[in-house]
């Protein structure tokens, strides 16, 4: 039987990006994509007809439902809410956190091995509702595994992901169109803080060695992943405007830093590294592809 991979938040940036991924490197999986319904799917329109689109609404009788019917050897859940959208905090909690919750019920009443691959995040819960609930999910995905017989939980610590395509509210894509736009002045803070940048595609081969050597990971485990590299912010955005050719004026300075903005987030990427798997991107051959295919969107 084929194995089950299901993908939540299928219409988001990374999880489009990690069906169209697998749909081209691992045909043999049967790929299930989920979705708020109502939700927006032209991330989808190239891969609908390699996968099988699921929406649901907030009816947890109905998740528990789908669970049931599709029987996952692999849930990938990256369905979350930034807050960006004028959410109210419990907006947040309930996207980041009830609804993960709610998925580990349906799984257990499974009573069979399934592996869930949490996307989690690098920030300080401090810094924001986002990042406090991120680590709130993933402390108790933890917890569950650990006392569930059937269940393991892996969690993917993601450091700050970027690509041709994304939100304009990600720092990577909105300063890159500033710059394909040539605007004349882009403010920016003093770009001190140091971030560890990966491209998708490296982000989506992550998640695909993951799934494939998840034999060799403890039943519940914290897995860091990034470039392993942390350029400033202002060694970024300066590589971002020579490779765009923009003439805009970098206004460095101009934004005061973020309270509890941490100085340093990278990725110890020793784990992944030891069981083979390491990125193909630079960050200079990662933003010259975002960046020509950026010209033709």
């Amino acid at each position: 039987m084929p194995m089950q991979v299901l993908i939540t938040g299928a219409n988001g940036y990374l999880g489009s990006q990690l069906l169209f991924y697998f749909a081209k490197q691992f045909p043999e999986w049967h790929l299930h994509a989920l979705f708020r319904q109502g939700a927006k799917l032209n991330r989808l329109d190239w891969v609908q007809d390699q996968c099988q689109l699921h929406s649901l609404d907030s009816d947890p009788a109905l998740l528990a439902d789908l669970i049931h019917q599709i029987k996952p050897d692999v849930i990938v859940h990256t369905a979350c809410s930034y807050g960006r959208k004028h959410e109210s905090a419990i907006d947040v909690l309930q996207a980041n956190v009830v609804f993960g919750a709610r998925l580990l019920d349906a799984l257990l009443a499974l009573k069979r091995p399934v592996t869930f691959l949490n996307t989690g995040s690098a920030l300080e819960p401090k810094v924001s509702v986002y990042a406090l609930t991120k680590s709130q999910f993933s402390d108790y995905g933890r917890m569950i595994g650990s006392q569930a017989e059937y269940l393991q939980f892996l969690n993917i610590s993601l450091q700050h992901m970027y690509g041709a395509g994304d939100d304009e509210s990600k720092f990577p894509t909105r300063m890159v169109r500033m710059l394909l736009n040539n605007l004349s002045e882009i403010e920016l803070t003093e770009g001190l803080q140091r971030r560890d940048f990966i491209h998708i595609e490296d982000v989506a081969s992550a998640y695909a060695f993951a799934i494939v050597h998840r034999d060799q990971f403890k039943k519940t485990e914290s897995i860091d992943l990034g470039s392993g590299n942390a350029p400033t912010i202002r060694e970024f955005v300066q590589l971002a405007k020579k490779l765009t050719g923009a003439a805009s004026e970098l206004k460095f300075g101009c934004i005061p830093m973020r309270p509890d903005e941490p100085a340093l987030c990278i990725a110890d990427t020793t784990r992944l590294n030891e069981l083979g798997w390491a990125p193909q991107f630079t960050l200079e051959s990662g933003l010259k592809q975002m960046i020509e295919q950026e010209r033709t969107q």
